[in-house]
């Protein structure tokens, strides 16, 4: 009897062991080698004292800001804790802008360019997203930087102050330029910045830039602009050139009743005319002005149309739409030539073959190609082939493929345009 009495109690002791253990570590039983272990805090320095940082404005409005001017604002940023604060700078909103900490007049940290903003000057069409933001990790060596990671410390009731600088000269309208830094107060982790400019623009055209739609070779075809300023009762504007002898500009003064219609203080009325012989094809030409603005002495207008002749193009344009990948990526389009002898031959040169930017201005690329042959059943019909070389770079891309006769003369300007995607993308 007593021996199964002992039995019964040492299986309730063993029992009741286990169950504390579960409760104490559970992971005892769930396989492996785990010991107990019972995790403890950090210890804390009772003495030690927190810090606290003080700022009176997160946000500065500047109302009737000047297009081409820059310009930077100061946040002031105090320690009123009893421990030291230390602040580094966070991110940017605009890589227009670069912030910066200064103590005492001398600049301990500035953030200014980033990796992101090298690389997308080398692209053929650079597009900033704008809810994308600049961070420290991508800063760039140089390039204005001044120890941009580094940890600027503040004594109780010591100052800084963080500056945003900014500058207006692709701004107009309402611009809001942001940033942050980090702390180490226990209660404000981080601090963000921002200042607010309301961006009067200096010199405004209206429209932007001048459409002729379709036209013939020695049409006269006329387009009016408006070139005028908001902000300046002086402005002066002058025709400088063309890049085409067949298309001219002429300006007068506005009238007051125009003026007041645009809001301007003052401002030239432009007429724009076509007339003579163009290259057939997608007109893409450039008048050249000169202003007395500030930050914009030469005005460009680009003037664009199609030019419709004895010698057509079927699609009018070679459209790459989203090119993903490795492959063969061409457009064919066919060219009639009854305006010229059946004997007549075109050709084409890769080396000539234009690229432009969003403007319309020229760059240095390499990367389309193109063939042209006649076709088999017409002396007069023609096959161009516009093809994408596969070390195209990624972004958009557009130009023109000039066709020549036996002569060397252009006779056809192709456009083409597209955009690659990154292909890793999803």
């Amino acid at each position: 009897m007593k021996f199964w009495l002992t039995v019964c109690f040492g299986i309730i002791v063993i029992s009741a062991f286990s169950t504390a253990l579960v409760i104490w570590n559970p992971d005892t039983f769930k396989g492996g080698n785990k010991g107990p272990t019972v995790k403890k805090p950090i210890p804390r320095n009772p003495d030690e004292k927190p810090p606290e940082i003080q700022v009176d404005q997160i946000l500065i409005d500047l109302p009737d800001v000047k297009q081409f001017t820059s310009g930077e604002t100061r946040f002031p940023v105090k320690n009123v804790g009893e421990g030291e604060l230390n602040l580094r700078l966070g991110s940017k909103s605009c890589t227009c802008a670069a912030v910066r900490l200064e103590k005492d007049g001398k600049v301990l940290s500035r953030f200014a360019k980033t990796k992101e903003m090298e690389d997308r000057q080398k692209t053929l069409h650079p597009e900033q997203d704008p809810k994308k933001r600049d961070h420290i990790s991508e800063a760039v060596d140089g390039q204005g930087n001044v120890n941009p990671s580094a940890i600027i410390t503040l004594k109780t009731g010591e100052s800084a102050d963080y500056v945003i600088e900014w500058d207006t000269k692709d701004q107009v309208g309402i611009k809001q330029i942001g940033g942050d830094i980090f702390t180490n107060d226990p209660n404000k982790k981080n601090v963000s910045f921002d200042v607010r400019l309301h961006v009067q623009a200096s010199l405004m055209m209206n429209p932007t830039h001048v459409n002729f739609g379709q036209l013939r070779e020695n049409q006269l075809r006329e387009e009016t602009l408006s070139i005028y300023s908001p902000t300046r009762e002086d402005l002066q504007v002058e025709f400088l050139s063309s890049t085409n002898p067949s298309i001219s500009a002429t300006l007068r003064p506005m009238t007051d009743e125009e003026k007041e219609r645009k809001k301007a203080k003052s401002g030239f009325e432009v007429t724009v005319t076509a007339n003579g012989k163009l290259p057939f094809g997608d007109l893409q030409q450039k008048l050249q002005f000169k202003t007395n603005i500030e930050g914009q002495k030469e005005l460009v207008v680009l003037v664009t149309g199609f030019v419709d002749g004895l010698i057509e193009v079927h699609p009018d344009k070679a459209r790459f739409d989203l090119i993903r990948g490795p492959g063969n990526h061409s457009k064919k389009l066919s060219i009639s030539t009854r305006g010229l002898p059946p004997e007549e031959t075109l050709s084409v040169d890769e080396k000539r073959i234009h690229f432009l930017d969003v403007d319309g201005k020229t760059i240095q690329a390499d990367f389309i190609g193109a063939t042209i042959r006649r076709h088999e059943d017409s002396k007069q019909l023609w096959i161009l082939e516009v093809f994408v070389k596969p070390d195209r770079p990624q972004g958009k891309f557009q130009g023109f493929v000039p066709v020549f006769d036996s002569k060397g003369e252009i006779q056809l300007n192709v456009a083409f345009e597209g955009t690659v995607a990154d292909s890793e993308a999803k």
